[in-house]
């Protein structure tokens, strides 16, 4: 890799990481195969009640409802596949407390035409309760 190249790669990781520590919703990169996160805000750390370290620990698989998890491997491996181009749910999360709580969940496609991507980017944004809806929240 030459210098300019380089430059050019530091930077763009330099602007990913602040967008991703200013955002105010949850934002992680996640390790496709394992399901291990790699990248987690604070935002995503307050909404589940891990630290970040903790949290990097940890795969996705564990957080999820097991009722929602199903759907969301499936969702993923249809974005993998390139059959979807981005996925969105009411994910429930299990927070360390023992709570659980839905957060809406959007993933965007990061690789097509069947290319398996080795790490995919979450989003989470703040919940905001459908009419008759309020935030599910259970022990």
């Amino acid at each position: 890799m030459n210098q300019d190249s380089y430059i050019a790669l530091k930077r763009s990781e330099m602007e990913f990481r602040a967008l991703s520590e200013q955002a105010a919703i949850g934002v992680t990169k996640t390790e496709t195969a394992t399901g291990k996160y790699v990248f987690v805000n604070q935002r995503f750390a307050d909404i589940v009640g891990y630290t970040r370290d903790e949290l990097l620990t940890m795969s996705f698989h564990v957080l999820t409802d097991p009722a929602d998890l199903a759907e969301d491997l499936d969702n993923l491996g249809r974005l993998v596949k390139g059959d979807l181009h981005e996925y969105s749910m009411e994910k429930r999360y299990r927070r360390k407390d023992g709570m659980t709580m839905g957060e809406p969940h959007s993933l965007p496609a990061v690789a097509g035409g069947g290319v398996s991507p080795v790490r995919h980017r979450c989003r989470r944004g703040h919940y905001r309760p459908k009419a008759g809806r309020g935030r599910i929240a259970r022990k």
